[in-house]
């Protein structure tokens, strides 16, 4: 390069439209590019650039040095509005789904302990079809039409959690399906019944169903509570009140809540990881090793192309798929260690969970089609204290959904989302919740923040994947069996692909605090203060659980929820020493937070794409013709008209 004379028709000039990993290169920016053996290479100087045998030159100081910026490596494969090959979209997407699908059954298995239906199989089917139906069309609408960000929208455990507490009171106690059968059976001949019969619902029998004397009410109090909190939900997004609540809840507050909620997912973690720890290293180390220490590497893959034949391409497909490859290693190996009895078959074990044996009735009794419909359970009912116990994670999904839209923001390299993207998201997020609560799904919608890490880890940030991805999940929700084969995921590897997902998610909680003055002793200790609380108040609460009795139950069960939920403390605490202890706006981040990023620090060279990826293009042309769609908070042109 230094012995190489620049000629005249080597110097290309620069395109509006490239961007090089935050470097700005329009017309004006002053640099100038070199064409060197068909490789662009940008040298840039202070002032007048000039070139002398080659070399860079400021001829205001007749320096002699050059001055080379390196065209950094792209640190997104796949940005967030481009879209893959077909069928790499199906596999990104897959990857999403074989991590996002399993959890969906963790909540129906809550909501099953909850409403009594444990042993009612056929039930618990039918509710893993709507919550995966529902997690899937919600998940495209937002990707599409809501914050337009690749998140996914899932079942909210938080709405279901608190509700445990109902399971100490005389009316929600869950008697043995067997026992109600054998009761008023004079013949015994119900006592006889197999297993398999009573779990299907396949039963004779001149009394009314367990189903509709023990399940079926609680869910419908669920359905009619659920529809309440979730139109709410919706309000806050729609009339614009969540920029009133944003001045209030900055990143000091929001660090402190997600923080707290990922420390109690941790003890989950455990549960599922336990059942092998082998299984979960055998996943998790080569999620680790692909993703990262292969980092910018590429493997060669053999191709075949129409009139070229069979070539030889470098594609990062070990780093795009690692966790899908991950996966297929750790659920292998289980395989190896259930054939060779390493794990115990004793159900009483917690190896049981991570043979690959255990669940394979699900498959064979799943039905082939069934599409979820409202009021498939029954009309809607409606109890106080449920929809108060509602209310509680309806605000905390609000300010959480905030947070991991701007972390999802700072993954894929893109601006903040303005206002407008985020009143869309919560509005989208409501109006799923509420419908959720029409087909009697039991639980909100929600976005979760492990889908964001595994963004990170692949840097696959394409929305086209991630509507790929809610399709395939309504897809599997019609297919019975699709739904069942992917409730045969061992335990162990479920938790391994968690850690990596959660894992990266906590570390973009931390992203939220370049925001604020860390050097500052004030915001330091209101976040450690926050923290601490919000793991000590829980605790006492769940020792001292007496204290809270008010005499009134659905108060008292609202006040328990309240103290026993370690985000909902340190959420509190946040916020109040935040808005009451003296901080100028700047120091506590707020001026950065709801402007979008910091004025002096944050460019838009930082970013891969420009704001204008959060309108929706044909509405937005539409909407500029009427002035009074710059007052309606969802729209595009959001206080932008004129």
């Amino acid at each position: 390069m230094e012995n190489m004379e620049a000629k005249t028709e080597d110097f290309i000039p620069p395109s509006e439209n490239i961007y090089d990993n935050g470097f700005d290169m329009k017309p004006d920016s002053g640099k100038v590019y070199l064409k060197v053996n068909g490789k662009e290479e940008n040298y840039v100087n202070g002032k007048e650039d000039n070139y002398v045998n080659g070399k860079l030159c400021d001829t205001e100081d007749n320096a002699e040095h050059q001055v080379k910026i390196e065209v950094e490596k792209r640190t997104l494969f796949y940005r967030v509005s481009e879209s893959p090959p077909i069928h790499l979209s199906f596999l990104f997407a897959l990857q999403q789904s074989v991590v996002s699908i399993p959890k969906c059954l963790f909540i129906v298995a809550l909501i099953a302990e909850l409403t009594c239906a444990r042993d009612v199989e056929y039930f618990k089917a039918q509710m893993f079809s709507t919550t995966v139906f529902l997690a899937g069309i919600c998940t495209f609408c937002q990707c599409t039409f809501g914050v337009r960000l690749p998140v996914y929208q899932g079942p909210m455990s938080q709405y279901v959690l608190p509700l445990m507490a109902l399971k100490a009171l005389p009316d929600w106690q869950c008697p043995s399906i067997y026992t109600y059968y054998q009761g008023d059976d004079a013949n015994g001949t119900i006592g006889n019944m197999s297993l398999m019969n009573i779990s299907t619902g396949i039963i004779d029998s001149e009394q009314p169903s367990y189903e509709d004397v023990h399940v079926l009410p609680k869910i419908r109090l669920f359905q009619g509570s659920l529809l309440l909190a979730g139109f709410i939900h919706m309000l806050i997004g729609l009339t614009g009140v969540l920029g009133y609540l944003m001045r209030y809840v900055g990143p000091i507050t929001v660090v402190p809540t997600l923080l707290l909620v990922s420390i109690k997912y941790a003890s989950v973690l455990v549960k599922f990881c336990e059942s092998s720890w082998i299984v979960s290293f055998a996943t998790l180390c080569p999620c680790i090793i692909l993703a990262m220490y292969l980092d910018g590497k590429k493997m060669p893959i053999p191709v075949w192309r129409p009139g070229k034949g069979f070539e030889i391409i470098h594609y990062p497909l070990h780093q795009v798929l690692s966790i899908l490859i991950g996966i297929a290693i750790g659920w292998s190996i289980a395989g190896i260690l259930t054939v060779t009895n390493f794990l115990s078959a004793d159900k009483d074990s917690v190896e049981f969970y991570s043979r690959t044996d255990t669940r394979q009735h699900v498959i064979a009794s799943a039905p082939w089609f069934y599409v979820p419909y409202p009021g498939q359970f029954g009309p809607c009912s409606f109890s106080g204290g449920i929809f108060i116990t509602f209310l509680v994670p309806t605000i905390v999904s609000v300010i959480d959904s905030i947070a991991d839209y701007y972390a999802c923001a700072r993954t894929v390299k893109v601006p903040p989302p303005p206002a407008h993207a985020i009143n869309r998201g919560i509005a989208l997020e409501g109006l799923f919740s509420s419908v959720a609560g029409l087909f009697g799904a039991g639980h909100a919608t929600t976005t979760y923040g492990g889908n964001i890490g595994i963004i990170g880890m692949t840097k696959v940030a394409s929305r086209r994947v991630f509507q790929v991805f809610g399709a395939q999940m309504v897809f599997v929700a019609i297919i019975g069996k699709f739904t069942a084969f992917f409730v045969t995921v061992p335990y162990a590897v479920l938790g391994a692909t968690n850690i990596i997902g959660g894992g990266a998610f906590i570390g973009l909680v931390f992203s939220n605090l370049c925001y604020v003055d860390i050097k500052s002793t004030r915001n330091m200790t209101i976040i450690g203060i926050a923290i601490m609380l919000g793991l000590m108040i829980p605790i006492w609460s769940e020792e001292n659980i007496h204290v809270f009795d008010t005499g009134i139950q659905e108060l008292t069960n609202t006040v328990r929820i309240l103290m026993t939920s370690p985000n909902f403390a340190g959420m509190v605490i946040a916020c109040f020493l935040d808005n009451t202890v003296p901080g100028t706006m700047k120091e506590r981040g707020m001026i950065a937070w709801l402007a979008g990023g910091d004025e002096e620090d944050i460019s838009e060279q930082d970013y891969e794409e420009g704001v204008e990826l959060y309108e929706i293009p044909a509405l937005t042309k539409i909407l500029r013709q009427f002035r009074i769609s710059k007052y309606i908070p969802i729209f595009p042109t959001f206080r932008k008209m004129d």
